[in-house]
């Protein structure tokens, strides 16, 4: 009797002790919480679905990518997790805050919002679901999982509109933000002199002059094209030589860049010869990266403050965040318990589309 007894203690501490190890809380922040079984039961959601795991990868990272020896990969379970525990940590901000609750024309706008992203950052990351186009984006999503993400994007937006110097992703937003930074939207086209430094000297003297670019290109470059002006080619609007050059005028030289060769030195000069500002039509995936990635690092410092103060947290058996001063990473834990991700299987490939 005693042994059996004893077994009994035995087996109800076992049980209590792992109910105390493995918290059925999955992901906190700020007096909010999401349940183990609701984030796993997400996770698999995505596993499951290739389009949708390409769509989640390409705006919220390599989510759920899975490997040959794990079905949910420890470090795509926990960054999950982060997902939610900033999210939880944003709608608590913006309720109290702002007094602001979603409605139903809320999570309308934020889904048409939430699907345009996806597109556009999976066509930024040069995904195969770039191809989709938003309706077919959002009907990737279950239910509850569209709620989820609905009310992210919503008080995003809420958080936004309230930050100094964000941007609206709204089409007027992206309008005004292409209206103030045209510049960067510009195909650029360019001539060079490649100039040995020995007549760098002579060279400066002569454009202080007045001599005409073309003129000193042909006179001193040493390129191959300088009897045709030095021309080199026109860049376009996804390149960085727009804003490289936003300060440089039309018909003038930027400044010397190094360059050797066969032991010799040299300073190339480049000449701006034309700007062409492209439609936001046809740069309006462009425009939106750019907004999206400006408003994340504009925020990034105070995002990560409400996670931290909020005590932000994720089940320690997805892994733990890794909150700093401007940033939210997560590191994974030892081994992800397969069973916490009820009827995950391995998708071989499925942030990649």
């Amino acid at each position: 009797m005693r042994r059996l007894i004893a077994t009994f203690v035995i087996a109800v501490l076992a049980a209590l002790y792992v109910g105390y190890a493995i918290p059925s809380t999955g992901a906190a922040a700020a007096g909010h919480s999401v349940s183990l079984r609701d984030l796993s039961a997400e996770e698999a959601e995505i596993s499951h679905n290739k389009i949708l795991g390409c769509f989640i990868a390409g705006t919220y990272g390599p989510i759920l990518r899975a490997s040959t020896t794990s079905l949910v990969t420890n470090s795509a379970a926990v960054a999950w997790s982060a997902i939610r525990v900033e999210g939880l940590a944003l709608e608590d901000y913006v309720s109290r805050t702002y007094h602001f609750q979603s409605r139903a024309a809320d999570l309308t706008a934020a889904g048409e919002q939430l699907g345009t992203m996806l597109v556009n950052n999976a066509t930024r990351s040069g995904l195969a679901c770039a191809s989709e186009n938003p309706a077919t984006a959002m009907a990737q999503f279950s239910p509850r999982l569209r709620l989820v993400l609905e009310n992210l994007q919503a008080a995003t937006t809420q958080f936004n509109a309230h930050q100094a110097g964000s941007w609206s992703t709204s089409t007027a937003g992206l309008t005004a933000y292409y209206s103030a930074h045209t510049h960067n939207y510009e195909t650029v086209c360019l001539s060079l002199a490649l100039v040995a430094d020995t007549q760098v000297p002579a060279f400066s003297a002569d454009r202080a002059a007045g001599v005409s670019p073309v003129n000193l290109i042909k006179k001193y470059s040493q390129a191959a094209s300088a009897s045709s002006g030095g021309a080199y080619g026109c860049f376009p609007p996804a390149s960085s030589v727009a804003a490289d050059t936003a300060s440089v005028t039309t018909g003038q030289f930027t400044k010397a860049y190094p360059y050797a060769q066969g032991g010799m030195s040299y300073s190339i000069f480049f000449l701006v010869t034309s700007r062409q500002a492209a439609a936001l039509s046809d740069v309006a995936t462009v425009v939106y990266r750019d907004v999206f990635d400006y408003n994340n690092r504009a925020s990034a410092t105070f995002r990560a403050s409400l996670v931290r103060d909020g005590n932000g947290r994720v089940n320690p058996h997805q892994g733990q965040l890794i909150v700093g001063a401007s940033s939210i990473n997560y590191g994974g834990p030892a081994t992800l318990d397969a069973s916490l991700v009820p009827g995950a299987t391995a998708l071989a490939g499925a942030a990649q589309g």
